[in-house]
């Protein structure tokens, strides 16, 4: 099978403009940490169901955020990065907070302390100093959606260069 690049480049182009049109240039880090919570989400669910022979029979489960996480870090192998792993982990812990506490405390806190962590870290260090923290804070899960969007489409690639093995169940129809 082909790859075609003009293809790949207009996915790509429709991704972004869907990141931005979910997660516009907001001022509300509760909708930058539950929006890029969800968008980050999806992107791990489509990684655990590219490699599989039967994608359906993981969608009817329940996974946890952090299950997603470690199973599609699994999937990715090498090419998840652990600085990405860990900055999901991290943003999935605020999320929680958030979505968990009806008044939940020191939250801009946890924001500065995630920012920092980000800042120490070679991949998110460029971020440091540019705009409001809000802004920073967007960066960061624009650049964590964007890697896993990318490894999406390297794993993708992949899996069509490789003969996919058959489900059971499409052996047994």
């Amino acid at each position: 099978m082909a790859i075609e690049p003009e293809k790949v480049k207009e996915r790509q182009r429709a991704d972004e403009d869907r990141f931005n049109r979910l997660l516009p240039l907001v001022q509300d880090p509760l909708v930058i940490i539950l929006k890029g919570h969800l968008l980050i989400e999806e992107q791990l669910f489509l990684m655990l169901r590219g490699g599989l022979a039967d994608p359906s029979s993981v969608t009817s489960l329940r996974l946890s955020f952090l299950q997603k996480l470690g199973l599609a870090k699994g999937t990715a192998g090498q090419f998840f990065a652990d600085d990405v792993y860990t900055a999901v982990r991290r943003l999935n812990s605020i999320r929680n907070k958030l979505a968990h506490e009806a008044e939940p405390q020191n939250v801009e806190l946890l924001i500065d302390q995630y920012l920092g962590w980000c800042g120490r870290t070679a991949r998110f260090e460029k971020i440091t100093g540019l705009g409001s923290r809000i802004l920073q804070l967007r960066m960061v899960v624009g650049i964590c959606w964007g890697y896993l969007t990318g490894v999406n489409d390297a794993l993708s690639v992949v899996y069509d260069l490789m003969p996919r093995p058959q489900s059971v169940r499409s052996q047994s129809e």
